[in-house]
């Protein structure tokens, strides 16, 4: 399995609405549920949303991924 259907298929099932979109209520739900560092996740949050409309679409959450580790690593 590739990563770009991994990361579809998590995006997927975290969108708690079905818009197709993470709200940040479905990113911060996730932190919580999988025990990410909060400081991460507001770096991803801060990051991943390209287009600045508050929410993380596929394309955003993708972009985002590969920009994760290295956040995590400062």
């Amino acid at each position: 399995m590739d990563i770009q259907k991994i990361i579809a298929d998590a995006q997927a099932k975290a969108d708690a609405n079905g818009d197709g979109k993470l709200s940040i209520e479905d990113l911060d739900h996730l932190a919580q549920k999988h025990g990410l560092d909060p400081k991460v996740l507001d770096g991803f949050k801060a990051k991943a949303d390209a287009n600045g409309d508050g929410r993380v679409g596929l394309e955003d959450l993708q972009s985002g991924v590969g920009q994760l580790g290295s956040m995590a690593a400062t």
